[in-house]
Formats: structure tokens, C-alpha cells, sequence
């Protein structure tokens, strides 16, 4: 069985969407190959260190992106939330200095 693991790149520039390809055993919770092992669950979701994986049991780069994409959007979103508590703070503690 053949398991693909793609990953959105940011790190590189531009970014881009690498592609790994496992011939692997399937066990009743996992799937095996060379010492690793991907849970079944997360077939079809976000995972990995910092969520920037997809593993697919099928090479299709466009599902993969549209995976990715929701995780990616919700980063950002979460990012800008961030920036606007950030600014406040600094407008607040602005008003304490005289």
C-alpha cells in the first residue's frame, strides 16, 4: 500500500508543496514503513510537528491543498487576532506614560 505525506513548505522561498511517497504494511491502528509509523486517524487531516502535513492514501495534491489551505487560513486568522491584542497592549501601557 502506498501512503503519501505532503507538506506545505514555508520554510523554502517561494514556498511549495513537497511530496513523500511510503510503500507501506497496514496494522489494525497504524501504517508501517522503515521504522515509522502514521496513525490511520490522521489520514485525511492536518498533522505533524507544527501541523503542516497531509497524509493522503491517494497522490492528490489538490485535496491535499484544500486540507492545508483550512489549516493555513486558520493560522492566519489566529495571527491577526494576535497582532490586534498586541497593539492594545501597547495603546494601554502608551497611557500610563506621562
Amino acid at each position: 500500500m502506498t501512503l503519501y505525506v505532503f507538506e506545505a513548505s514555508g520554510w523554502s522561498k517561494p514556498p511549495k508543496l513537497k511530496m513523500e511517497e511510503f510503500e507501506v504494511e497496514e496494522k489494525p491502528k497504524t501504517y508501517v514503513c522503515e521504522g515509522r509509523r502514521f496513525n490511520k486517524e490522521d489520514i485525511g487531516k492536518v498533522s505533524g510537528y507544527d501541523f503542516g502535513e497531509c497524509m493522503l492514501l491517494e497522490n492528490n495534491p489538490s485535496k491535499a491543498c484544500e486540507i492545508l489551505l483550512k489549516r493555513k487560513e486558520l493560522e492566519l486568522k489566529m495571527a491577526e487576532e494576535k497582532v490586534v491584542d498586541k497593539k492594545a497592549e501597547i495603546e494601554m501601557l502608551k497611557s500610563y506614560i506621562k
